[in-house]
């Protein structure tokens, strides 16, 4: 009797956990206050809104950039394993690939390459209480030249 007490304790217990929310599920604003580019062109009232959602090992990503309010929102969307292999990454002139892995807990790599170029190389960490995001990078821009990049994220 205790045996199968145990036995289902440990099944509702592992059920539990693997049905947990990822500590990165949510839609994440950038702080552009905190947030800086190594050439120091940081858009002024930067608008950035990242909504991320784990099922398992696989990302769903989208975002919106609508810093530029005369223009409609840059949009990004992709679904990819976080499995350190390249996935597609559809719907977009820059990239048509993204490719993610667990670098630690709370922490990813996730680059961004166009047929096999890596166009983008960021570091993800979330803080320890769960509320922010800290996105570092480098990024190539259309012109070639590469900057680095630290952004922040307050959960909403």
């Amino acid at each position: 009797m205790n045996r199968t007490i145990l036995i289902l304790g440990t099944l509702l217990l592992v059920s539990a956990t693997a049905l947990a929310a990822d500590p990165l599920d949510g839609t994440w604003k950038i702080n552009d206050a905190k947030s800086s580019w190594s050439d120091g062109k940081f858009p002024p009232n930067m608008s950035l809104t990242i909504d991320v959602k784990i099922e398992g090992d696989v990302m769903k990503y989208h975002s919106v950039n609508d810093t530029a309010k005369d223009k409609p929102g840059a949009v990004a969307d992709f679904e990819a394993a976080m499995d350190g292999k390249p996935h597609p990454f559809n719907d977009s002139a820059r990239f048509n690939q993204v490719q993610i892995r667990h670098i630690g807990p709370g922490q990813l790599e996730l680059l961004e390459m166009k047929d096999g170029d890596v166009i983008v190389g960021a570091w993800w960490w979330l803080s320890a209480d769960g509320k922010h995001l800290i996105r570092r990078g480098i990024g190539k821009a259309a012109d070639g030249k590469s900057k680095e990049y630290e952004e922040y994220f307050d959960k909403q």
